[in-house]
């Protein structure tokens, strides 16, 4: 038999052998399934049984005594991207089994079959993929210790995560962090996306990059709305082109300013098909700070294949809170609430429509409210993971591109110094 090659799965067993480190590819729910050679999986099933039994890896010597044609060669790749290479070519064999079998059904006429091998797929590459961390609080205590020195030596009010651009709200949260699901929530036409828009701004204002999946508007009716507000004119009168000579100056002034800027990636989807794995695939491609999706209720669900049932949006609930954590980045999505679902006191955690995942599965529930006066709504801490509920009044100016958080009850106690939810918003 020749000597085995170089391949990612040969390497991957030279790591171990070289760093002694099994464990995080046990972890990884690396199983013999993921090794395509048979002579590679042969000597993986015996490196985990040695494992087992004496709770440490088989040195070279160890292995070379039960395989003695197996060749050692020093692996300089790191052990997470040899793991992840196999996993890749798994997860495409397993795709192409299941694909070409979905195609055959429907080649044969059976479209409900070849749907349900699809969806049978989709599952079980979910399935491959781990989730989830074990950490163990006992021992690691001098790390977290360095993390209490550093919240310790923070400038007063600097945030841990990425501003919302809404400093009551920001106040309380410390920012928008890694791998946090947030949730916004509103009836139809409540500012949502005038909200979310404002959140987006103010992290790029700080150099992040902000990707956001827009649903309920093009990309160019969003760069409309982003510009009026970041030049402080109105939209209406910028799409009507009725922008006198000092509104086109502060427009010019804006874009130039904006040119000088980071990226802000606004991704469409006019057909409304999105998945979560093509979020996925743009999350990889542009590798952004966060990850806004307006209309998260548009997406569809790869497991039912369905769109806008409670089954689907759950699923997509739950998939979007493993999106936020395996790409360690805050997710912002916007939801519909529903009317029949308002409480006593108006939008609640119990308000979403379709599903209670929404409000379940975020690190922080959301939502706008209207107010009887047209200019004035309300942003409201529905639930959350270490904050109390709050509420802020906002006064939105379209004519004037400004989104101004009150300090007080504008329709009760006196008003103190108004704070701008963002410079120039």
């Amino acid at each position: 038999m020749p000597p085995l090659t170089a391949s990612p799965e040969h390497k991957l067993l030279c790591k171990i052998i070289d760093t002694g480190d099994i464990t995080s590819v046990l972890k990884a729910r690396i199983k013999p399934k993921h090794f395509t050679s048979l002579e590679i999986r042969r000597v993986f099933e015996d490196m985990v049984a040695f494992n087992a039994e004496y709770s440490a890896p088989p040195t070279l010597d160890a292995v070379l005594a039960d395989h003695p044609l197996f060749r050692h060669e020093p692996a300089e790749e790191p052990i997470d991207y040899l793991i992840d290479r196999i996993r890749g070519v798994h997860r495409t064999a397993l795709a192409e089994r299941g694909l070409n079998a979905a195609v055959e059904a429907l080649v044969g006429g059976d479209t409900d079959y070849s749907l349900d091998i699809l969806r049978a797929l989709l599952s079980k590459v979910n399935e491959d993929t781990p989730v989830g961390n074990d950490f163990n609080w006992a021992r690691t205590t001098a790390d977290r210790l360095d993390t209490y020195r550093a919240y310790a030596e923070r400038d007063e009010g600097e945030l841990i995560g990425l501003p919302t651009g809404f400093p009551g709200l920001d106040r309380l949260t410390l920012g928008l962090q890694a791998g946090q699901m947030v949730t916004l929530a509103g009836l139809d036409k409540s500012n949502k996306t005038t909200t979310m828009l404002a959140m987006t701004r103010a992290m790029h204002a700080v150099s992040a990059r902000p990707l956001l999946f827009s649903f309920e508007m093009s990309a160019m009716e969003v760069s409309e709305r982003l510009d009026a507000f970041l030049a402080g004119i109105s939209q209406r009168k910028l799409r009507a082109g009725e922008l006198n000579e000092l509104e086109w100056q502060k427009l010019e002034k804006a874009l130039k300013k904006l040119e000088q800027m980071g990226d802000y990636l606004i991704a469409e989807d006019p057909s409304s098909r999105t998945t979560l794995s093509t979020i996925q695939a743009k999350i990889d491609e542009f590798n952004p700070d966060a990850l806004y999706i307006d209309g998260a209720y548009f997406l569809v669900d790869e497991i039912s294949g369905e769109q806008q049932t409670t089954l689907a949006m759950t699923n997509i609930s739950r998939g979007i809170k493993r999106l936020a954590a395996r790409n360690g980045i805050p997710v912002v999505v916007t939801t519909q609430a529903l009317r029949s679902k308002l409480g006593a006191n108006g939008l609640n955690s119990g308000s979403m429509g379709w599903t209670s995942a929404f409000a379940q599965d975020a690190t922080l529930a959301l939502g706008v409210e209207q107010t009887d006066d047209p200019m004035y709504y309300k942003l409201k801490i529905l639930a959350g993971r270490n904050v109390p509920k709050e509420e802020w009044y906002l006064h939105l100016d379209w004519e004037s591109g400004s989104l101004i958080e009150q300090d007080g009850n504008p329709f009760g106690e006196e008003v103190a110094d108004d704070v701008p939810a963002y410079a120039g918003w």
